[in-house]
C-alpha cells in the first residue's frame, strides 16, 4: 500500500464455533448442536447435511446441556450470529394441517425403472465421455430430491445414469482475505490468500516457504478517446488506426497467397486437360469442372482482396484530407502527426498485358465450364421440352373438350376444367451459345472496379511523427483552455486484488500526446491463486479522485514466467458524460468529426500495456501441485533438459489413464498425435546441442559497443585504426562513439549517389550494404595469408646473374641522356602524414572557339521560325569574319585552392606552364581524399570598355577584363591514385552552344599533372584467394592463359576473371547477355543505328563513379543491370556492360573491349561491325559517342583483349593502337582465343544477367519540382558570390532560354545550332551584348551540379550594370534517369 495506509484484517467467522440455543414463541429451547470438528466441509454441509438425526438427538438432551453450559454462556451466544438447520413446530395442529398441504418425498432411491423407457442406465464415464465431478450432497436429499421429480413428473432433470442432472461442482470452499505486509519500505510485497476451485488439484499450505509470488509489470497507459481530445485528435487517432490497419493488411497479403493458390489451380488444369487428350471419362470431367469453378472463385477473391486493399487507402486518404482541411481551417495545429506519400511507378506496358491476360485467360475458362455443362443443359431442355409438349398437348385438349361441352359444363370433371383455366404452359428456353462479348464485359467491369489503373503509380504511405504543434499565441480560446487543463491533468493507478486494494501507483502528468508512461513493476505474496485481478484508473482532482475506468488482468497460468510471459494491452472504457468548457470534445457527448455526417457519442477508452507473470519458484510449485500422478514416469518421459521422448511420454499417458475428453489434457493429447506424425518424419538436427553451448546470443554480440570497437579496429577503420587501449567493461564506453562513423558513412553513400529524384534513401541504403559486404568479405580473404606471403626466399645468384652484375661497372655513361631515378612511392595510409605536391602543367590547347564580331544593322521582322529557317537560317545579326584576337588563359582548382597561367593572343595557345597545389590530407579519410576532383579550366579574356565620357576617349582609357569560359578539363583524384600520372591529349567539355564564339573542330589541350611524392598504386588483387563460381579446373586454365599472355604483353589489359558483387570471381563472359531496352524511348519504325545513338544516350546519363571511391578495397567489382540500374551509379564496365546489352538486343554484332584509356588508366568500351562491313566503331558509353577506329581523338591507347558471350580474344598483335590493329577475330595470329576447337568451351556457364527488366516510369510531376528546386539553387549561390554587386535578372530572356532548351536534347548535336539560337535572341542582341551556354550534366548530387556552374566563372563580371539569365530544363528518361539541361547568359547594354 501506498502513502503509508494499511488495510485492517478482517476477522474470521467460523461456522463450526457453535450454534447458540435461541428462544422461540413456546419458550422452548432446543439443544446446542454439537460441535463439529474444524475442516474444510463445515460451510458446505451445512447446507447439505441431514440435520433430522441431530435435531431428535438434541431435543433428548436439552436439559444436561443447559446445566452444565450456564445462562452465562448462552448470553454469549446469542451475541454471535449463528445458523440453525430447518425444524417444525411440535404443535399436533400445525403438524395435521402440514400433512394435508404438505408433501414429504421419501429418502429412499425411487425405482427409475418402473417410470422410464430405458430398460437400463447409461453411464457416460464408460463411454469414455469427461463428465466432471459431480457435487457432494446427501444420499437422502438426493433421494428425496430424485422422489420428487417422480412425483411431478419431472422427467427431464433425470439424467441418463437414473440420476439427478448435476454439474461440476463450482463451489468456491474458502473465502478469501488479503495481508499487506511492510517488510521494506522501497519494495510492497503483499499477501493475498486466493481460493482455488474445487476441480484444481491444488493444495499449498499457509506458511512463507510456500506463498506464490506474483508480478505485475505496468509500462503505460494510452488513451484512444478522452474528454480533452480535440476533433483534430479524433482524426489524428483514426488516422493512426486506419494506417495500422493498412499495415496490417499489407502484411497478410492476401492477394499473394489468391495468386499462388490460381498459379497451382492453373497447372492442375493444364494436366487434366492434358489427360483428357487420351479420352473423357466421367470422373475426368467432374474435377475438370470442380477445378475450373475453384479458379472463377479464386479470381473473384482475387478482385476483392485487392478492392479491400484499395478502399483501406482510400479511407486512408480521405482521413488525412479531412485532417489537413481542418489544420487549415484552424490556422494552428495540435498533433504531430502527417501522412507522406510516395508513388512507386508501375510499367503501363506491363499492366495492360497483366490485366488482358487475366481477362482472357477468365474469360477461356468460364467457357470451358459452359462446355462442359452444356451437354447436360442440352439433356434438360430435352426433358423440359418432353413435358412441355405432353402438358401443351393436355391443354388444348382440355381447351378443345370445355368449348364442346360448353352448354354442359356441370357434367366436366373438375380437374378438366382447372386444366382447362389453366395458363397456357410456356415452352421452355433453349440453352444459348456462350456470350463471349458480355461475360468479357462482366469481367473487366469487375477488373476496372477492382484493381488499379494500367500504369498508375502505386501509393506507398508513410505516418511521420515530426511535425511540430503550433503555439500558444497563434492558437484559438478555447484550445489553449484545452491545454491549460490537460496540463493539470494527472492520472495514477490503483490495483486491486480479490477485491482488495493492494497497491497504487503515483500521479502522472497527462501530455499532449495522451499517453502516460509508467514503468512500474510490483510484487505480490499470496497463499493461493487469486481470483481476479483488477486495475482502476484514476483521474487526480486536488483532494478528490474520479474513477475513470476500471479492467481486469486475467490471471496467469503457471506456464508463464517472469522470464517468458509477454507484454499484453488490457483495454479500458467510460460510460461517464463528461463536458468541457474549452475545446475538448468530452466523453458522451454529441460530436461531429465529419463534415456531413451525423454526429456520433465518443466514450473514453484507452488500453493498458502491462503483463502478470509468476516468480519461476512460484511457477514451479504451481506446475508440481497440478500433477496428479505418476510425476516421476512423467519427469522420466519427459527426459533430461525438457527433451521429450515421444514414445515413453505416450506409455506414461496410456499407463495413467488419461481421459482423451477431458479439457485439462487436450494440450497433451494433441502434443502426442503432432509427435507421432512428425516422428514418422525422415530428418535429422545438426548440433542438437548448440543452444546449450552457447555463450552468449547473437542480438547481445550485436549490441556489445567493445566487440563492436574490436571489430572495426581490426578491419582498419580509419576512425578506429589507432586506438591503442579499449575498455574491459562495455559500460565505459560511451554510446554514441559510433555515431559519427555511421554518420559519415551514410553521407559518403548519398554524396557519391547523389539525390537522383525519388529513389535516392532506398538507392544510399543499397549502396552502403553492398559496400560493407565487400569490405568485410576482401578483407577476411586477405587476412588469409599463403606460405608464399609468410616465407620470402632470395633466388640464388647464379653464372648468368653474376656476369650481368659485373657488365654493369663497365657499360659506356652518355651525359646526354641520363638514366631518371625512380622516385620513391608513398602509400595512401603514408600520405595522411606526408606533405604532398600536386603538379599540374598545361601544355597546350588547340582549336578554341573564335571569337566572333557582329554587326547589329537591324533587319526585318521575323514572327515564328519554322522548318525551313532551322535549315536555311536568316538571321538578325551579320557575322563579320574580322581577326578578333582571343586572349586564352588556363586555371587549375583542386581542394579549394586556385592556379592561374599568363594569358595567350592565340586560337592554338601553347603555355607550357606549372601550377603547383600543395597538399595536406591529415584530415581526410581515404574515401574523402580520392573522391576530390581536378579542374582546368580555359577562358578568354576580353577587355570591355567601361568609360562613360565620350569626350575622354581620345586621352583616356578605362576598361575591365571580363573572362569568358571555353571549355574544361576535369580529372578525378582516383585516377592519380590508380595509374600515378595522367599524361596526354584530351578532348575539352564544351558547350554545344556558345553565344559570341564560333566553333570549327574539336577542342583539346595537352596537360600532364602527376604527384610529388607520388602514390603507390594499388597492388593488384589476387583473385585466387577469392571464391569462385566457376570449376576449379576452369579456374586453372583461365589463370594459365591469362599468365602466359601477360608474360608475353605486360602492359596489356587482359582480365577474363572478374569479381561480381557477391566477391566471388567468374568469367567475364557471364556479364554478357542482351536486355530490353526501355520501350518509353524507342519506336518500332526507327532504324537501328538511330536506336543505338538514343540507348546510348540514355546509359550516358546515368552517373559515373569509379569503383575506388565505391569500394576502397582496391577490388574492380562488376555488378549486373539490374543492380546497375538500382544504384543508378557506376564506372565504365557498368555502363559499358549495359549498352552491349541494348546492342545485343537490336541483333547487333558487338563487343565488350578493354583497354588504356588517353589517361593512362584501364577502361571497358563496346566494340561494333558498321552494318555487316568489315568497318569497327568503337562506343564510349560514359559520353554516347562513337569512333572510328581509324579516328585519331578515339579514348583507347592499348588494346587488351574482346569479348562476347561465347569466348574471350587476346591482342596479340604487334601494335596496341586501334588504328594499327587488324580486327579479324578468326585469325589465331592476330587474336588468341580463350576456347577453340582443341579447347572446348565448358557447357555449365550460364549468364548473370536478367532476362528481362521492367522499367519504372519517372512521374511527370517532378519534372517542375526539380527545375524550381535546381534554379533557387543556383541563383542564391550566383547571388552569395556576387554579393558585392547588384545583380539583375533579364526574365524575358529566361523565358527564350528555357523554349530554347526544349529542343537541345534533340539538337545538340546538330552544327546549326547556334545559328539558329542567335535567330532565337535576334530581339535582345539588337540591344544588349550577350555572352552565354548552354550545360548538359546528369542529375548526381545537385551540389555538385550547382559547383558545375559557379566553376564557368560566369559571375565573376565586376559590374552593377549587367544582367543575368538562368533557365532550368530537365528531361525525364524512364527509371529515374534525368538529363539536365541549364543555360546560362550575360547581357550588357550595347552603347549607342
Amino acid at each position: 500500500m501506498e502513502n503509508g495506509r494499511t488495510a485492517s484484517k478482517p476477522r474470521r467467522v467460523r461456522f463450526s464455533d457453535s450454534i447458540a440455543d435461541v428462544d422461540r414463541e413456546n419458550g422452548t429451547i432446543l439443544k446446542t448442536m454439537e460441535k463439529q470438528t474444524e475442516s474444510e466441509d463445515s460451510s458446505y454441509e451445512f447446507f447439505t447435511k441431514d440435520w433430522s438425526n441431530v435435531v431428535a438427538a438434541a431435543a433428548g438432551s436439552s436439559t444436561d446441556h443447559e446445566n452444565t453450559q450456564g445462562p452465562s454462556h448462552l448470553e454469549s451466544k446469542r451475541s454471535i450470529v449463528t445458523y440453525l438447520s430447518p425444524f417444525l413446530l411440535e404443535s399436533p395442529k400445525k403438524a395435521g394441517r402440514g400433512e394435508k398441504i404438505l408433501y414429504f418425498p421419501s429418502s429412499t432411491r425411487p425405482k427409475m425403472g418402473e417410470y422410464l423407457e430405458s430398460t437400463s442406465p447409461i453411464f457416460q464415464e464408460e463411454q469414455g465421455l469427461y463428465v466432471g465431478k459431480r457435487p457432494q450432497v446427501a444420499t437422502a436429499n438426493q433421494n428425496a430430491m430424485e422422489n420428487r421429480m417422480v412425483k411431478e413428473k419431472a422427467f427431464h432433470m433425470i439424467d441418463q445414469d437414473w440420476r439427478l442432472k448435476a454439474l461440476p461442482d463450482p463451489a468456491n470452499l474458502k473465502g478469501t482475505r488479503c495481508h499487506v505486509e511492510h517488510a521494506v519500505e522501497s519494495q510492497k510485497n503483499v499477501i493475498v490468500e486466493g481460493s482455488p476451485l474445487n476441480n484444481n488439484a491444488l493444495t499449498l499450505r499457509t506458511n512463507s516457504a510456500q506463498r506464490l509470488e506474483l508480478i505485475l509489470e505496468i509500462v503505460l497507459v494510452e488513451f484512444y478517446h478522452h474528454f480533452l481530445f480535440s476533433v483534430e485528435h479524433m482524426l489524428a487517432r483514426r488516422l493512426q488506426d486506419q494506417y495500422k490497419g493498412y499495415q496490417a493488411l499489407l502484411e497478410e497479403n492476401p492477394s499473394c497467397y489468391i495468386k499462388d493458390k490460381i498459379n497451382g489451380l492453373k497447372i492442375n488444369l493444364i494436366s487434366l486437360q492434358k489427360q483428357a487428350e487420351n479420352g473423357l471419362s466421367d470422373d475426368l470431367k467432374v474435377r475438370i469442372k470442380m477445378c475450373l469453378q475453384s479458379l472463377l472463385s479464386h479470381r473473384e477473391k482475387l478482385d476483392n482482396a485487392i478492392r479491400s486493399t484499395r478502399l483501406a487507402m482510400v479511407e486512408l486518404l480521405r482521413t488525412w484530407t479531412q485532417l489537413k482541411l481542418l489544420r487549415v481551417r484552424n490556422g494552428f495545429t495540435c498533433t504531430p502527426f502527417q501522412l507522406v506519400l510516395h508513388s512507386k511507378n508501375r510499367d503501363k506496358t506491363v499492366d495492360m498485358d497483366t490485366y488482358h491476360n487475366d481477362i482472357e485467360d477468365e474469360l477461356s475458362e468460364k467457357e470451358m465450364l459452359f462446355m462442359i455443362n452444356y451437354s447436360s443443359l442440352q439433356e434438360n431442355y430435352r426433358i423440359q421440352l418432353s413435358e412441355w409438349q405432353t402438358n401443351m398437348d393436355m391443354w388444348k385438349a382440355a381447351c378443345e373438350t370445355v368449348e364442346r361441352n360448353a352448354q354442359n359444363m356441370s357434367q366436366l370433371a373438375e380437374e378438366l376444367l382447372r386444366l382447362a383455366n389453366s395458363p397456357e404452359p410456356v415452352p421452355p428456353v433453349a440453352p444459348g451459345l456462350f456470350e463471349s462479348r458480355t461475360e468479357a464485359t462482366q469481367i473487366q467491369e469487375r477488373v476496372v472496379r477492382s484493381r488499379r489503373p494500367p500504369g498508375e503509380a502505386e501509393l506507398i504511405p508513410e505516418l511521420r511523427k515530426d511535425l511540430l504543434p503550433s503555439e500558444n499565441s497563434v492558437c484559438s480560446t478555447g484550445e489553449r483552455l484545452r491545454r491549460a487543463d490537460l496540463s493539470r491533468q494527472k492520472i495514477f493507478l490503483r490495483v486491486v486484488i480479490n477485491e482488495q486494494e493492494v497497491c497504487r501507483t503515483s500521479a502522472y502528468n497527462l501530455h499532449d500526446e495522451f499517453k502516460v508512461i509508467i514503468g512500474k513493476k510490483f510484487s505480490f505474496l499470496a497463499e493461493f491463486i487469486p481470483e481476479t485481478i483488477k486495475i482502476e484508473v484514476y483521474e487526480e482532482q486536488g483532494f478528490l479522485n474520479r474513477l475513470i475506468a476500471e479492467t481486469f488482468v486475467a490471471v496467469p497460468d503457471e506456464k508463464w514466467d517472469a522470464s517468458i510471459a509477454p507484454f499484453n494491452s488490457v483495454e479500458f472504457a467510460s460510460a461517464d458524460k463528461v463536458t468541457t468548457g474549452n475545446a475538448g470534445v468530452g466523453s458522451g457527448t454529441s460530436v461531429t468529426v465529419d463534415a456531413g455526417a451525423e454526429p456520433a457519442i465518443f466514450y473514453t477508452n484507452g488500453t493498458i500495456r502491462c503483463r502478470v507473470a509468476w516468480v519461476p519458484e512460484s511457477a514451479k510449485k504451481i506446475a508440481q501441485s497440478r500433477v496428479k500422478l505418476g510425476s516421476s514416469e512423467l519427469l522420466d518421459a519427459l527426459g533430461a533438459r525438457g527433451r521429450r521422448d515421444y514414445k515413453k511420454l505416450a506409455e506414461w499417458a496410456q499407463s495413467a489413464q488419461l481421459d482423451p475428453n477431458d479439457p485439462s489434457n487436450a494440450d497433451l493429447i494433441a502434443y502426442l498425435k503432432t509427435a507421432e506424425q512428425s516422428a514418422s518424419s525422415n530428418f535429422f538436427r545438426l548440433e542438437q546441442l548448440q543452444q546449450e553451448f552457447d555463450f552468449v546470443s547473437a542480438e547481445s554480440i550485436a549490441e556489445n559497443r567493445r566487440f563492436r570497437l574490436l571489430q572495426l579496429r581490426d578491419r582498419q577503420v580509419p576512425e578506429f585504426a589507432n586506438l591503442k587501449m579499449i575498455p574491459a567493461n562495455d559500460n565505459e564506453i560511451p554510446a554514441n562513439i559510433f555515431d559519427k562513423y555511421t554518420f559519415g558513412r551514410r553521407q559518403e553513400a548519398v554524396s557519391l549517389l547523389g539525390v537522383s529524384g525519388i529513389n535516392q534513401k532506398a538507392h544510399a541504403s543499397l549502396l552502403q550494404n553492398l559496400r560493407e559486404y565487400i569490405s568485410y568479405t576482401v578483407r577476411s580473404v586477405q587476412d588469409t595469408y599463403t606460405y608464399e606471403d609468410m616465407v620470402n626466399e632470395e633466388s640464388i645468384l647464379n653464372i648468368g646473374k653474376f656476369f650481368s652484375i659485373l657488365a654493369g661497372f663497365w657499360k659506356p655513361r652518355r651525359r646526354l641522356m641520363p638514366v631518371r631515378k625512380q622516385q620513391k612511392m608513398i602509400s595512401l595510409k603514408q600520405a595522411a602524414h606526408t606533405e604532398m605536391r600536386l603538379i599540374v602543367r598545361i601544355l597546350k590547347a588547340e582549336n578554341l572557339p573564335r571569337r566572333q564580331k557582329t554587326d547589329r544593322t537591324p533587319t526585318a521582322p521575323m514572327m515564328e521560325s519554322t522548318t525551313q529557317e532551322r535549315i536555311s537560317p536568316t538571321p538578325a545579326t551579320n557575322k563579320i569574319d574580322e581577326p578578333v584576337p582571343l586572349r586564352a588563359f588556363a586555371t587549375a582548382h583542386f581542394a579549394g585552392q586556385e592556379g592561374k597561367l599568363h594569358v595567350v593572343e592565340s586560337t592554338d595557345p601553347v603555355w607550357n606552364g606549372q601550377i603547383v597545389f600543395r597538399l595536406n590530407p591529415t584530415a581526410k579519410s581515404s574515401v574523402q581524399f580520392l573522391q576530390q576532383e581536378l579542374e582546368i579550366h580555359f577562358f578568354d579574356e576580353v577587355a570591355v570598355d567601361v568609360l562613360e565620357d565620350n569626350t575622354l576617349r581620345e586621352s583616356h582609357i578605362y576598361q575591365r577584363l571580363d573572362r569568358r569560359w571555353l571549355g574544361s578539363l576535369t580529372f578525378p583524384f582516383s585516377a592519380l591514385y590508380t595509374t600515378s600520372k595522367i599524361d596526354g591529349t584530351f578532348t575539352l567539355s564544351s558547350p554545344p552552344v556558345l553565344l559570341g564564339y564560333s566553333t570549327v573542330t574539336t577542342s583539346r589541350a595537352s596537360v600532364f599533372v602527376a604527384l610529388d611524392p607520388p602514390l603507390l598504386p594499388p597492388a593488384p588483387f589476387l583473385l585466387s584467394r577469392l571464391e569462385s563460381i566457376e570449376d576449379d579446373r576452369d579456374v586453372q586454365n583461365v589463370e594459365a592463359w591469362t599468365a602466359r599472355l601477360r608474360k608475353q604483353f605486360p602492359d596489356r589489359l587482359i582480365r577474363p576473371l572478374v569479381v561480381n558483387t557477391e566477391a566471388k570471381s567468374c568469367l567475364l563472359t557471364r556479364f554478357i547477355h542482351p536486355l530490353n531496352p526501355p520501350p518509353q524511348i524507342l519506336f518500332d519504325t526507327t532504324i537501328t543505328r538511330d536506336k543505338m545513338n538514343v540507348v546510348a544516350r540514355f546509359v550516358s546519363l546515368i552517373p559515373d563513379v569509379p569503383d575506388t571511391l565505391i569500394f576502397p578495397e582496391a577490388v574492380d567489382i562488376w555488378s549486373t543491370n539490374d543492380q546497375f540500374l538500382a544504384l543508378l551509379c557506376g564506372d565504365d564496365e557498368e555502363h559499358a556492360l549495359l549498352l552491349l546489352s541494348y546492342f545485343l538486343f537490336f541483333k547487333v554484332q558487338a563487343y565488350l573491349l578493354l583497354g588504356q584509356t588517353v589517361g593512362g588508366g584501364p577502361g571497358a568500351f563496346v566494340l561494333c561491325r558498321v552494318q555487316s562491313s568489315d568497318v569497327f566503331s568503337i562506343w564510349d558509353a560514359r559520353n554516347g559517342k562513337s569512333y572510328r577506329v581509324t579516328d585519331p581523338e578515339c579514348p583507347v591507347t592499348a588494346i587488351g583483349m574482346v569479348a562476347n558471350n561465347e569466348n574471350i580474344w587476346a591482342n596479340v598483335q604487334q601494335y596496341s593502337k586501334a588504328h594499327e590493329m587488324q580486327w579479324q577475330l578468326h585469325l589465331a595470329a592476330h587474336w588468341k582465343p580463350l576456347w577453340s576447337s582443341s579447347k572446348e568451351r565448358p557447357a555449365n556457364i550460364f549468364t548473370l544477367q536478367p532476362e528481362t527488366f521492367t522499367y519504372i516510369d519517372t512521374p511527370a510531376h517532378r519534372k517542375h519540382e526539380l527545375e524550381i528546386v535546381l534554379t533557387n539553387k543556383i541563383t542564391v549561390a550566383i547571388m552569395e558570390k556576387r554579393s558585392r554587386y547588384v545583380t539583375r535578372w533579364n526574365v524575358e530572356c529566361s523565358r527564350r532560354l528555357y523554349h530554347l532548351l526544349d529542343t537541345m536534347e534533340v539538337d545538340r548535336n546538330k552544327a546549326d545550332a547556334a545559328q539558329y539560337h542567335e535567330q532565337q535572341l535576334r530581339d535582345l542582341l539588337l540591344l544588349y551584348d550577350i555572352y552565354g551556354f548552354p550545360l548538359n550534366l546528369s542529375l548526381g548530387n545537385p551540389d555538385d551540379v550547382v559547383d558545375a556552374v559557379i566553376s564557368t566563372g560566369i559571375h565573376q563580371v565586376d559590374s552593377n550594370d549587367l544582367e543575368l539569365s538562368l533557365a532550368v530544363n530537365f528531361t525525364l528518361y524512364p527509371h529515374s534517369v534525368v538529363s539536365v539541361w541549364i543555360y546560362l547568359a550575360v547581357l550588357k547594354r550595347t552603347v549607342p
